[in-house]
């Protein structure tokens, strides 16, 4: 990926320089470049890729290279001129993507001015007659795109490699989710009683398919705290790479490495009255229903299991440990089969061992020797017959993953909803506070989510070929569901609704809103309420909360 790459610095003129501190004694491939390893890579002058290696001495050295040649063989090269709508968020970059023979990681184009973008394409043309392109925001191509070219499936645009040098002028007329201009949704915040400092205003980051990139995070935590938020929660992932047995480990295309997850963590402790918690979680290659059900589930099977989920679990704690990370959670829906008790989607046992219970209690007093911050289970509501766990007396606090149906109608007034949303935390959630949170003396913190999509206020999104598909799908960035509308109102209204129920209790401690997503601004039928007009509502709410 480019943007991990390690960037020169101008020396004036064609002169360019980086210092490294790396190893004595390790062998070193690398290659200069203006894009990646591929597009756009030194060449020879006989066209090949130029490929050095260095052995690290042990002494400081000046090494003074020279690249030959940008281009491979006597095409191009191709210079793409760009301009994009007015309307594009200030600070957001712009990418252009190739496909040769699939689509490739997208490359930064140049800034030339406002709203004017550009990219010239060296190499490596030789290798293909034809190739095709497209445009995205933020390297988010598939997600924020140009909107003629959006999705995964699209061809993009045809280009043949030219003989002969080619500028091309382009122009992006709007892009793919998002609006020029968004509705204007009158105030929805009630009077509303001030919570004391304790109380937990939080947005928690959605995982990226890549993780956010320096100058994204740090455009999501400065769009977070104008948001009056005091707590921000960044998710971290590692990947099942097999599952008999289970292999959960990191996969650099898609898991935050180390040194990602220990700078992401540092950038946001170091924002002023932001608390950060760090939220990690697995990557199934299919649904997680799926995978736990055709998993083997076998008493050798659950000793791997729980073996890498332990492996897991320690690194972040270490993570959290060593950046002073405030808070660790762990948990979350998609664990329900390894909990005692444990059941599958469908309602079968999962088969985890009997001593589940006490598994799961030693893993937390492991962690607690590592780290000495707030540690938080996440967790769906359980069924009214469900005890509490042993595992519990280990833990500070319990979020619960709570985003309740408001509504038979989606055009229920606003008091009408939070009406709603009152009757079910007492019906609901404050029986589990007495049962769950309170003998323990734990906190509970509500973490919800809404979609604005239609439908989502009510529990259920109707299409033509589902009857019901649950708001939780929507947890992913540009989900595509042609029938259904933008809703963007009934969003805001959830938010509304369930921040008022809370502030007029005194034994929640706090509200998460989840699925906010960092890498880019999407006005799309996802749970991300970054710039929507959900977005205005919850800085009221926060603000109200919070007020001195």
């Amino acid at each position: 990926m480019s943007e991990r790459a390690p960037k020169l610095i101008s020396a004036g003129g064609n002169r360019y320089g980086i210092i490294l501190s790396l190893p004595a004694g390790a062998e070193v491939r690398y290659k200069y470049t203006l894009g990646d390893g591929f597009w756009n890579a030194e060449h020879t002058k006989d066209g090949d890729f130029h490929l050095r290696r260095l052995i690290v001495p042990d002494t400081a050295t000046q090494i003074n290279d020279q690249v030959e040649t940008w281009q491979a063989g006597t095409q191009g090269p191709i210079t793409f001129n760009l301009q994009v709508p007015p309307y594009t968020p200030p600070g957001e970059g712009v990418s252009i993507q190739f496909n040769a023979d699939g689509w490739s990681l997208p490359q930064p184009m140049w800034n030339t001015g406002d709203n004017y973008w550009t990219y010239t394409l060296y190499s490596p043309l030789n290798l293909f007659s034809k190739f095709s392109y497209r445009y995205c925001r933020e390297g988010e191509c598939g997600i924020a795109d140009d909107s003629r070219t959006m999705g995964n499936s699209t061809s993009g645009w045809m280009l043949e490699s030219p003989s002969q040098p080619v500028i091309i002028e382009d122009r992006v007329d709007s892009w793919g989710w998002l609006e020029e201009n968004l509705p204007q949704i009158p105030s929805l915040v009630a009077d509303i009683q001030p919570q004391d400092s304790s109380f937990v205003a939080g947005l928690e980051l959605m995982p990226n398919a890549i993780p956010a990139r320096p100058g994204q995070l740090a455009a999501a935590l400065g769009d977070i705290v104008a948001l009056n938020a005091n707590w921000v929660t960044l998710a971290s992932t590692w990947s099942f790479a097999q599952q008999a047995p289970p292999l959960l480990t990191s996969n650099p295309s898609h898991d935050p490495l180390w040194l990602d997850l220990w700078s992401s963590l540092m950038m946001a402790n170091a924002v002023e009255g932001l608390n950060t918690a760090l939220f990690p979680s697995p990557r199934f290659p299919v649904p997680a229903a799926e995978w736990w059900a055709s998993a083997p589930r076998d008493f050798s099977w659950w000793n791997s299991w729980f073996d890498q989920y332990r492996a897991f679990a320690l690194h972040h704690a270490r993570a959290a440990a060593q950046t002073k990370t405030q808070a660790l959670i762990l948990g979350g829906n998609w664990l329900r089969p390894a909990l005692p008790g444990g059941k599958l989607a469908d309602g079968t046992p999962s088969n985890v061992p009997a001593d589940a219970d006490l598994r799961w209690k030693t893993l937390l007093e492991e962690i607690r020797t590592l780290y000495n911050g707030t540690i938080v289970w996440a967790m769906p509501l359980p069924t009214p017959t469900q005890t509490p766990p042993m595992f519990l007396e280990e833990v500070d606090q319990i979020q619960l993953l709570w985003s309740p149906p408001l509504a038979k109608d989606s055009a229920t007034s606003l008091e009408t909803l939070t009406a709603e949303a009152k009757q079910a935390l007492d019906n609901e959630i404050y029986p589990f506070w007495v049962n769950w949170a309170a003998p323990q003396e734990l906190e509970l913190v509500l973490n919800i989510a809404y979609p604005s999509a239609k439908g989502a206020i009510m529990g259920c999104i109707v299409t033509p070929v589902e009857p019901c598909i649950s708001p939780d799908r929507l947890s992913y960035p540009a989900p595509d569901l042609p029938t259904v509308p933008l809703a963007f109102e009934e969003q805001a209204q959830s938010y509304a609704a369930i921040l008022s129920a809370a502030a007029a209790t005194d034994w929640v401690s706090g509200v998460v809103v989840r699925g906010y997503y960092s890498s880019a601004i999407l006005h799309d039928k996802s749970i991300s309420p970054r710039g929507k007009p959900s977005a205005e509502v919850l800085r009221e709410m926060f603000s109200h909360f919070l007020a001195p």
